[in-house]
């Protein structure tokens, strides 16, 4: 994470919104925000550093850049970049993917394809920077819903074996909301930005609001119902950013029991990595037991919407 944040007072400060409704309504105590001088790409290279400071990189068979794709520069392969940056092996396959904030969980799915389609791979690291913040206008009551967009990075070594596998995944796309939310610039004087705009909020919220919570259901219930969990069931719920208003009324459209890994009030909205970030904290508070079943879900912009779920074994983030 970066060093710098935004309390729910300084997006007080900056907005037409007061601390309560950003709190309670937006569901942000504090987001990360990385100085200017500061990329996708090089928080990502901090963050593989801590991953791989005790790892053999020859043992990485490939490497998949999960960022946003507000990277360095525009129309540019930023795993290529990573992969020299951390003197990984220039003889591996190396790509960027990009699903919004569910590209995490959709590399998840391309990393395993690649793991059990090809004998020779073993270890396929996901990387990836979320330098999102600064194309969030404060000043815009419509992008209100973006506010908790936050700065980070995330590096994961996934591997062959038997401890935290992963058993089911699922995912949707909605395209009619696909222009909803688009990148435009803002001028100030002669100088440029380019930030979110929605196009018809009142449009989008009407449309939304009831969609997304049968789409969220839709694909945790379908990958829970693979793995035959009865009715009543417990799952740890690893998900993204949402206010808490958005997050209950999915937890009691569930079929199961829900346990929420973590509260992400304190970081925001951080990309794709939200659920990394939801089982990071649930092992750090250790309350996750060998043999419980974990979903990660996420939601992005477009609109998609993901999970994943593992058997939690062991813990998978090292310690703070």
């Amino acid at each position: 994470m970066p060093k710098n944040c935004l309390s729910s007072i300084d997006i007080e400060r900056i907005s037409n919104f007061d601390r309560k409704y950003i709190e309670k309504r937006l569901g942000i105590k504090k987001i990360y925000r990385s100085d200017e001088s500061t990329s996708a790409c090089d928080m990502a290279i901090s963050a593989g550093m801590l991953c791989l400071n005790d790892t053999d990189k020859k043992n990485i068979d490939a490497l998949i850049w999960t960022g946003s794709e507000n990277k360095d520069y525009y129309v540019w392969m930023a795993s290529a970049y990573i992969q020299n940056s951390l003197s990984i092996r220039n003889n591996i396959p190396t790509f960027d993917i990009f699903s919004q904030s569910c590209t995490d969980l959709t590399a998840i799915r391309v990393a395993k394809a690649f793991l059990y389609s090809e004998h020779n791979m073993n270890s396929i690291l996901l990387i990836g920077g979320h330098k999102i913040n600064d194309l969030v206008n404060y000043s815009d009551q419509d992008t209100s819903f973006l506010f908790s967009f936050s700065d980070g990075a995330s590096c994961i070594l996934l591997s062959k074996g038997d401890s935290n596998p992963v058993l089911s995944a699922y995912s949707i796309c909605d395209g009619s909301f696909s222009i909803d939310v688009k990148i435009s610039p803002i001028f100030n004087g002669l100088i440029s930005k380019n930030v979110f705009k929605v196009n018809d909020y009142n449009s989008l919220r009407k449309r939304l609001t009831h969609r997304t919570i049968v789409n969220y259901c839709e694909v945790i219930n379908k990958n829970l119902n693979s793995l035959n969990l009865k009715t009543g069931d417990q799952f740890f719920l690893a998900i993204n950013h949402l206010s808490e208003s958005i997050l209950n009324r999915i937890i009691k459209s569930l079929n199961y029991e829900v346990k929420l890994c973590s509260s992400l009030d304190q970081f925001g909205h951080i990309g794709s990595i939200d659920p990394w970030i939801a089982v990071r904290e649930a092992e750090n508070r250790e309350v996750l037991n060998s043999g419980d079943i974990v979903c990660m879900v996420s939601a992005g912009l477009g609109y998609t919407w993901s999970a994943v779920t593992f058997r939690w074994d062991k813990p998978i983030f090292k310690s703070q």
